[in-house]
């Protein structure tokens, strides 16, 4: 259940990162307020889904959606057509 803070805590843990330190950060109001503006950001950039990414090259932002388009992303990132 990852809305049980006590469960994230421990699946950070297992992956070897301080879940205490992840979760009380998550809890910040400066994180959860930076988190809203990356939010808008993206919504602003088009992103509707996960995982996005928008290549920023020549011309206009190019928005890749889906895992399936990682492939394409980093073709369009290093300039590749």
């Amino acid at each position: 259940d990852i809305s049980d803070s006590k469960v994230v805590a421990a699946v950070c843990r297992e992956c070897g990162f301080d879940g205490d330190m992840l979760v009380a950060a998550a809890e910040r109001d400066d994180i959860k307020a930076a988190l809203r503006q990356s939010t808008d950001d993206a919504v602003a950039a088009g992103v509707f889904g996960a995982p996005a990414f928008v290549v920023h090259g020549e011309g206009e932002p190019q928005l890749f959606w889906g895992s399936d388009r990682f492939e394409l992303a980093l073709r369009a990132a290093s300039g590749l057509s």
